[in-house]
């Protein structure tokens, strides 16, 4: 609709100033210069319409994430779900195709280097902290289902090195009634964090993520 409107507004300038130059050359050649008139106009037409398709091939597809009644407008979604290797697209991500696609294939490879199966608690759904990056497709929680040879901080720098810029782990989420711990793997350029949340007189507390705090809540 603004592209139309900028059409509507140039093109009807670009006839008023023609018509200005017609009127004063008409005194001297009337058909000449109409016939010119209307050529430089047709010309002017066709160079904007080029212009707008030009720039409708150069945006990118975009998806709408509704939040608080406001929408986010994003250049990325999940787009092709049999390109990945360890996930489908009806496990527990809440909309599937508004997930963040290099989230996806990053935990598809973070899983294939951790080597045990990986479920997925919750994706764009449920409810979090006002921000959250849940509810624009950029964060995954989950909980591995078998044991795993590698302990909380060796999974934390294999996330690490899969480039995710937000990592947390929770030691007493559950799976099947049973404290398992589970994980919060985020991506975004606005900041790197990594932390703990950890239950502190029944009440979820953050701590720096660390080898000391890891031994202190005896999670090592």
């Amino acid at each position: 609709m603004h592209v139309l409107l900028e059409a509507k507004k140039f093109l009807n300038g670009m006839g008023r100033f023609m018509q200005e130059i017609v009127r004063y050359q008409e005194l001297k050649e009337p058909k000449r210069w109409a016939m010119r008139y209307h050529v430089v106009l047709l010309l002017l037409i066709n160079m904007f319409a080029f212009q707008i398709s030009i720039s409708k091939a150069s945006i990118k597809p975009m998806s709408s994430v509704v939040k608080n009644g406001k929408s986010n407008i994003r250049n990325y979604k999940m787009r092709d779900w049999t390109l990945v290797n360890h996930f489908t697209k009806d496990e527990n991500w809440g909309n599937p195709f508004l997930i963040n696609e290099d989230l996806i294939y990053k935990l598809d490879g973070f899983r294939k280097e951790l080597g045990v199966p990986i479920i997925i608690t919750c994706g764009t759904q449920g409810k979090h902290k006002a921000g959250s990056f849940h509810y624009t497709g950029d964060a995954v929680d989950f909980v591995i289902a078998d044991r795993c040879a590698l302990d909380p901080l060796d999974i934390a720098f294999l996330a690490l090195r899969f480039g995710f810029s937000g990592i947390g782990y929770y030691p007493h989420w559950k799976l099947w009634g049973k404290e398992v711990g589970g994980w919060h793997l985020d991506l975004t350029t606005k900041r790197k964090a990594m932390w703990l949340g950890v239950m502190e007189k029944g009440e979820q507390a953050y701590r720096r993520f660390s080898g000391k705090n890891l031994k202190k809540y005896g999670i090592l």
